[in-house]
């Protein structure tokens, strides 16, 4: 490191620093300014940089960032293949006002999925949530915010914003009304109900018939009276014995 014989750079616990860390600290001849020209050109820069930009009326904070920013994003011929010092610092360009210029990269063409893509007036089934639940609620594309996000409008011309993960497409031959209520969230009672009340209607065979003629044939058991009852239970009752407080023994009858 070369530098000037400042107080602060010819200092003991400078040199103690220095010498800890490895560091080789080159001290210039005194009163020769020139012999470290890269650190004075670099002072004349910026003090012309900040003398120019405030004279629009800039703070000198805003001049400063303002300078930070053009002489961090510039390349710079010291640098290996004309890079920048933010470049060479982060790995990749500096983003500045002037990328607006370009024109914008295309696109990568990423692979079409069907069950997740969807445009405008598309029939679909949002999911909506309510009381720690949620069900499958018909509803209509309007609108496309982005590649995974939609807003949609229901039966009863509310908007909503869905992620695409929450919709799933509908048939429109399928009435709307038939999906209000989740299917995957039915009771069990109502499952096994309606299995019995199917296997309760099949027809007898012949075998069956003959056997007994006299027997008229079962009926189909309605789907409401296939309601297995649960038994009413009597309240449970504590049968530990009950005694008054020892703070009360003295008023007893």
């Amino acid at each position: 490191m070369v530098s000037d014989n400042g107080p602060q750079f010819v200092s003991a616990e400078f040199s103690e620093y220095c010498s800890s860390r490895g560091v080789q600290h080159v001290t210039t001849a005194p009163f020769h300014p020139q012999s470290n020209g890269q650190a004075e050109r670099f002072v004349d820069t910026f003090k012309r940089s900040m003398r120019k930009i405030q004279e629009g009326g800039t703070t000198q904070d805003e001049a400063l960032d303002v300078f930070l920013a053009s002489y961090r994003s510039n390349p710079n011929a010291i640098l290996p293949d004309m890079q920048s010092p933010a470049e060479a610092m982060l790995g990749r360009k500096m983003r500045t006002a002037l990328e607006l210029l370009k024109p914008p990269p295309a696109a990568q063409a990423e692979p079409a999925n069907l069950d997740r893509r969807f445009q405008r007036g598309d029939l679909v089934y949002a999911k909506f949530y309510a009381r720690n639940s949620w069900k499958w609620v018909p509803a209509q594309i309007i609108r496309e915010l982005g590649s995974v996000m939609f807003e949609v409008q229901t039966n009863n011309q509310r908007v909503h914003r869905r992620h695409v993960n929450q919709l799933r497409k509908r048939d429109s031959a399928v009435g709307a009304s038939s999906e209000d209520v989740d299917i995957d969230h039915l009771p069990f009672d109502l499952l096994t109900d309606s299995t019995v009340a199917e296997s309760s209607s099949v027809p007898l065979t012949d075998h069956q018939t003959s056997a007994s003629p006299t027997q008229p044939s079962p009926r189909p058991i309605p789907f409401a009276t296939t309601r297995r009852q649960q038994p009413i239970r009597s309240p449970r009752r504590s049968s530990r014995l009950r005694r008054l407080p020892r703070r009360l023994e003295g008023y007893r009858p």
